[in-house]
């Protein structure tokens, strides 16, 4: 009699949980968990209910074993997946395969905490190449690291590597996600790619390695074999929001297919957050406390995508090319719909543990008709070093537009500022609050503040590096139609005679250099007719902000432009 109670009663909680949790009534969730707590059914670390299955009901040890029955039919239909208490998955980890596949049968998979600070880990010798939990073309998962019973919506659930004493030589992930089919163009292999996967509310937390191939990656997809450049082929509707990345090489790597028609669709990346103000440079690499990734998001070939409302600080590391954000696509094929809007980039600094070339990019772009809208960079710090040509090492740029067409960028304000990381009295410090490269057509530039005050370390007397508020690639003047450069604002200081200039556009490997002088007298700086820099200005000092890295006004300006565009106090940015 009781255990026809305990099953009965677990069919009508999970009819409960899952309606409840999916139109996210957290009152009905409450209920429905206080009854389940009733009912007796949690013993263990990890619980399984199933709609399909009455009487399965079971009690797992890890999210691995309960993967496993699932795969094996033991639980079937709408499947709610309970984590009770801190759980050690195993070093080699089984992942959910996509209902249909062999014995597996099930609608959806919800998975969640039901206490606060539940934390999922693994051992120091993990498998190379995998995740944590990994799902493997499974269709209609949500992860929510929010527990019901607790007041709000927060992030009670964290997946995390150990501090210390990881062995591994390759590329790890948190959370992996397999497409399991190629790129090829046909039925099966549509059917069979992933849809619908919801990872929400959870706090990450990686490890570094000495290369971006032997790190951490906090959420990553790929193809039916693990590669960073194996695409999820058909796949759509992914959704990551409100999570926490910390350490690790990346937070998020979406990697889709080059097969324009085989992409993966409908991708939403919003109210994240990377990184921790608290950090500093001293504590890069000690894999505990608040430490930073070295790069934020690396979102690539995805169509009809929405980035929003993140936030982001970082310190990098090593040689070579980092990024905070790295979105679009390189081929005459490439990305469309792109929205990247409201994100915050509040710092990137290089590691201060040695003077190595390193370039950095706060946001970075290519790729087809992409929208830039009302974002914010300051406080970039890189390093310094005996480069003697323009932009030719260690560059630091806050927006960095590649190629493409359809390009839009408004009402962005980006603030670079401060002396190199590195302590050198020799070498020279380059960059560009924004750097347009190798427009093709219908870019879209308006509305958007550029500020440069970038300085060098006292003693450096070299002028062969500039520090520019706008740098527009020479191919801008007369080959490039229908670019529109309209009603911006450059700012540019001076510093013991070194180069410091508003914008550089033109032809010429380095173009034609504009100081403050000459560019706020010409309101046209280059010579094709279908470039123009319309209603645009550049003035010696940039507007007041609250602070360097806090851009907000201090008091309102009456115009920030010559066409006496009216800015208030809070909606710069």
């Amino acid at each position: 009699m009781t255990q026809l109670y305990k099953t009965k009663a677990s069919a009508v909680i999970q009819t409960l949980l899952q309606s409840a949790r999916n139109v996210g009534h957290k009152t009905a969730l409450v209920f429905a968990l206080f009854l389940f707590a009733s009912s007796g059914l949690w013993a263990q670390n990890v619980s399984v209910l199933s709609s399909g299955t009455p009487g399965a009901d079971a009690d797992y040890s890890t999210v691995s074993a309960a993967f496993t029955a699932i795969n094996a039919g033991t639980h079937q239909g709408r499947i709610t997946i309970a984590i009770n208490d801190n759980i050690t998955e195993p070093n080699t980890p089984t992942a959910l395969v996509d209902s249909g596949v062999g014995a597996a049968r099930y609608s959806s998979v919800i998975m969640y905490p039901t206490a606060d600070a539940v934390t999922i880990t693994v051992g120091t010798s993990f498998a190379n190449n995998r995740g944590i939990l990994e799902l493997n073309g499974a269709d209609n998962v949500t992860i929510d690291g929010d527990n019901p019973n607790s007041i709000g919506f927060n992030r009670n659930l964290t997946i995390a590597f150990p501090a210390t004493g990881i062995t591994n030589t390759n590329v790890v992930a948190n959370i992996r996600i397999m497409s399991g089919v190629t790129a090829t163009d046909n039925a099966a292999n549509r059917a069979a790619a992933w849809q619908n996967i919801s990872i929400r509310n959870i706090r990450f937390e990686g490890f570094y390695g000495s290369t971006i191939s032997n790190g951490s990656i906090g959420i990553i997809t790929t193809g039916a074999t693990w590669s960073l450049f194996s695409g999820n082929s058909f796949c759509s509707n992914l959704d990551i929001s409100n999570n926490l990345f910390l350490r690790g090489n990346r937070a998020i790597y979406i990697y889709s297919s080059t097969t324009l028609l085989a992409r993966m669709l409908n991708v939403k990346v919003a109210n994240n957050t990377v990184g921790s103000s608290a950090s500093t440079a001293a504590t890069l690499g000690s894999n505990t406390g608040n430490s930073n990734p070295y790069q934020g998001f690396y979102l690539y070939y995805a169509d009809n995508m929405l980035v929003e409302n993140n936030t982001f600080d970082l310190i990098s590391a090593g040689t070579g090319t980092h990024y905070a954000v790295y979105m679009g696509a390189g081929t005459t094929t490439n990305a469309a719909n792109i929205v990247f809007k409201g994100n915050t980039l509040s710092r990137y600094w290089a590691n201060t543990t040695g003077t190595v070339a390193t370039t950095m990019y706060g946001f970075f772009f290519f790729g087809d008709n992409i929208n830039i809208i009302n974002n914010k960079v300051s406080n970039m710090r890189g390093v310094a070093t005996a480069a003697t040509t323009l932009m030719s090492t260690s560059p630091v740029f806050g927006l960095y537009l590649s190629s493409g067409t359809g390009v839009k960028v408004y009402n962005n304000t980006v603030n670079m500022y401060g002396a190199p990381m590195n302590a050198s009295t020799t070498n020279c410090y380059s960059g560009a609050a924004i750097y347009a490269s190798a427009f093709s057509t219908g870019q879209d530039i308006r509305n958007n503040i550029f500020i440069n005050k970038m300085q060098h370390n006292a003693g450096v007397t070299s002028a062969t590096l500039g520090r520019f508020a706008a740098f527009f690639h020479s191919s801008e003047s007369t080959t490039t139609p229908n670019n529109a450069i309209i009603n911006n604002n450059y700012y540019g200081v001076t510093q013991s005679g070194l180069q410091h200039f508003v914008a550089v556009a033109g032809t010429g490997t380095a173009g034609t250099t504009r100081t403050l002088a000459q560019f706020t007298t010409q309101s046209r700086v280059w010579t094709g007719a279908n470039a123009s820099n319309n209603g645009s200005s550049g003035a010696g000092a940039p507007l007041s902000f609250t602070a360097d890295n806090n851009l907000t006004f201090a008091s309102a300006p009456t115009e920030i432009s010559d066409l006496g565009a009216n800015v208030s106090t809070n909606v710069l940015g």
